[in-house]
């Protein structure tokens, strides 16, 4: 539920997106992109992983 309420957040109420790589048995990255003004939604994303 925490994955899925924080997927509506970022998506639905920030405008962003969040994407996930993954290797079975090493890593899983999500790397979480905010539009930095809604005026450049298209061109200008800040993002960051954890």
């Amino acid at each position: 539920m925490g994955l899925s309420l924080s997927y509506d957040i970022v998506t639905k109420g920030h405008g962003g997106t969040i994407t996930v790589a993954t290797k079975p048995g090493e890593y899983t990255e999500f790397a979480v992109s905010l539009p930095v003004s809604q005026e450049h939604v298209q061109t200008q994303t800040l993002s960051y992983s954890i």
